[in-house]
């Protein structure tokens, strides 16, 4: 166990071997391990991924593990395609090129978790919170009908959210039993 002095740093003798470490990924001395330009671009490339399960989560049959691989090869070619072709720029600013990826990975994540909420949105799952909680307001109180039409809206979003996370997690589940070779046997 490593213990930190008062002010939450490592003791010297540990911290100085860690700083003098070489990057993992390209070897340059002196990295902590990783370097700055690696570190930026295993971000887009965690930007990415994240983006394509979104994708994943909300269309694939989840318990199909071959329909979701296959969706999964798909979502992470076009979503490549779609960064080298949203951060094509002039080529005599070499130097923007990771910053202009970096904002067009941020981009496509915010559409594509956008994009899942709104078909989560008009799912049965949601729809069926939402008329629950609009009767629900309406039996308390019969003639606030904005604000039972508030409070199915919000608890419609509320589901969609609570549905892409549960999803997102199935997909993870799946994954790691496919990595173990531990899925389950299909029943036709």
């Amino acid at each position: 166990m490593l213990f930190r002095d008062c002010h939450g740093s490592l003791p010297r003798a540990v911290a100085r071997p860690r700083r003098s470490a070489s990057c993992a990924e390209c070897s340059l001395p002196d990295a902590a391990g990783m370097c700055p330009q690696c570190t930026h671009r295993q971000r887009i490339q965690d930007l990415l991924h994240e983006a394509v399960d979104l994708a994943v989560a909300v269309r694939a049959a989840l318990d199909d593990p071959d329909d979701a691989a296959r969706l999964t090869d798909r979502c992470q070619a076009d979503t490549q395609a779609l960064l080298t072709k949203a951060s094509r720029h002039d080529d005599s600013r070499p130097e923007l090129q990771s910053l202009t990826e970096r904002e067009v990975a941020d981009r496509i994540l915010a559409e594509r978790r956008t994009s899942a909420l709104k078909r989560l949105l008009v799912s049965e799952e949601a729809a069926a919170e939402a008329e629950t909680v609009y009767e629900m307001v309406l039996r308390h109180r019969p003639t606030a009908h904005q604000a039972a039409k508030e409070a199915a809206e919000q608890t419609r979003h509320r589901t969609a959210q609570y549905l892409l996370q549960q999803r997102l997690g199935q997909l993870r589940v799946l994954r790691i039993r496919a990595a173990a070779g531990r899925l389950p046997q299909r029943t036709s």
